[in-house]
């Protein structure tokens, strides 16, 4: 049996809050920013510029730096390991930051791959502002 193909939206199309599953880093912060963004579905859409999973695995991301518009390109190439789960027999690789949604969409992990090259590496979006993540998303203004 094949494994379903991945999808950047699920097949429902869905963006939902409850999508956000830290994995092991310390990101809560943006991911609580991304799920209150995801409250907002077409304001997650506008952040990709693929309208759906890439066959290429290449993804592109716009973000707001200083006020700037830049784009971030970033692949589905995601941090793994092959453990498995406590009474899983099957030796599937794991994303071991944000897992993708429970109805099987990637939008997250994908953004938050995208959010750490924005900010130079994973381990600088360890302890951070949800503000901060939310202003670099949107451009919105925000009180602290």
């Amino acid at each position: 049996m094949q494994a379903a193909d991945p999808s950047l939206w699920a097949a429902t199309g869905e963006i939902r809050p409850a999508a956000a599953q830290q994995g092991r880093l310390g990101d809560c912060w943006f991911l609580a920013a991304a799920s209150a963004l995801a409250e907002f579905p077409d304001r997650i859409k506008l952040m990709y510029s693929n309208t759906g999973y890439s066959n290429t695995g290449v993804f592109q991301t716009k973000w707001w730096i200083a006020g700037e518009e830049i784009r971030v390109t970033v692949d589905d190439r995601l941090p793994a390991n092959k453990i498995p789960k406590r009474g899983e027999t099957r030796h599937f690789p794991r994303t071991m930051l944000a897992k993708k949604s429970p109805s099987g969409s990637w939008w997250l992990p994908l953004l938050e791959k995208a959010f750490a090259k924005v900010n130079v590496n994973y381990a600088n979006l360890s302890g951070g502002w949800m503000t901060e993540a939310w202003r670099q998303m949107t451009n919105q203004p925000v009180i602290a």
